[in-house]
């Protein structure tokens, strides 16, 4: 099959993630075995004009993914959303209407506010934060490593299991494959999106549904298709598409436009600075002259 993506040998992907903390390559190994036993392979693409559900929050991966889907690969795509905010709630509508004439394009499903995001909104103030939480999370120069709920993401899938269910009930489309945008060096600092929890995700779709047919993986980064992008090449992919991804939205705050601090404002600056891409995105905050140091410096205070 003619694919845009670049490829890298299994025993290389391999060799890679053996040196990512949160990476469990036993584990994966077994899954795997168990897997193939089961039906005969750990993933394999659908056939030309098969349907898929993919995990599209609007921002730049799952865009580049959903346009791959159905250019490079004729799947009829049915994007799953949970609308979590206003900016990615555009994003979507944006790439909808540019997307809407091509052959596989289906309307997105908007799942509004599945994760219940008022409530957990709330652990992102820190007038809620329990004292002792601030205490363990206060920087040196006082302020706080804003907690996350790292776990949010990875039950995702699951629900998109159950729109699948919806589509077969209402509409006699069998789907058993469910994709998502994860990048190769997501997994480093996200627990949940490194190879071993895809691989759990998968396994326990088919048990919990009793049908080793599911399947859960993403396009970007998936050993059995040689993929393992980066962000950076993900940023090229679409710039090679010709998509706007200056439309995408990445940005972990609710403003008008990309914050320009935040984690995911510097991965996306450093993906297109990394890719040779000129960066049209708007951003509230401007680099700073040295925007190298600016960012290790976050990334230590994150990560650190």
């Amino acid at each position: 099959m003619k694919t845009l993506l670049p490829t890298k040998s299994k025993s290389a992907i391999r060799k890679e993630l053996k040196k990512r903390k949160y990476e469990n390559l036993e584990l994966v190994e077994t899954i795997e075995k168990y897997l193939k036993k089961k039906r005969g392979y750990v993933f394999k693409m659908p056939k030309r004009g098969s349907p898929v559900i993919l995990l599209l929050s609007g921002g730049l991966d799952s865009v580049v993914v959903w346009k791959l889907l159905m250019d490079t690969y004729h799947l009829h795509v049915y994007p799953f959303v949970n609308k979590s905010s206003p900016q990615e709630y555009r994003s979507v509508a944006f790439f909808s209407k540019q997307f809407q004439s091509l052959r596989y394009f289906h309307e997105p499903f908007f799942a509004d506010d599945l994760l219940s995001n008022k409530g957990f909104a709330t652990l992102m103030r820190t007038n809620r934060i329990h004292p002792q939480q601030l205490l363990a999370n206060l920087l040196p120069d006082g302020t706080v490593k804003m907690p996350s709920i790292k776990s949010i993401q990875s039950i995702l899938p699951y629900f998109a299991a159950a729109y699948a269910q919806l589509l077969q009930y209402s509409h006699n489309i069998i789907c058993r494959t469910i994709l998502c945008g994860i990048t190769s060096l997501d997994g480093e600092v996200v627990p949940s999106q490194t190879l071993a929890s895809i691989r759990c995700t998968n396994l326990s779709l088919c048990l919990v549904n009793a049908d080793h047919e599911w399947q859960y993986a993403s396009l970007l980064f998936e050993p059995e298709l040689y993929h393992s992008l980066s962000k950076d090449q993900s940023v090229a992919l679409g710039r090679d598409m010709g998509l706007p991804l200056d439309k995408t939205w990445s940005c972990h705050l609710r403003t008008r436009k990309h914050c320009g601090e935040c984690i995911a404002c510097i991965y996306r600056k450093m993906a297109f600075m990394k890719s040779h891409t000129l960066d049209t995105t708007t951003y509230l905050h401007h680099d700073h002259p040295s925007l190298i140091a600016r960012i290790k410096k976050r990334l230590t205070n994150w990560f650190g």
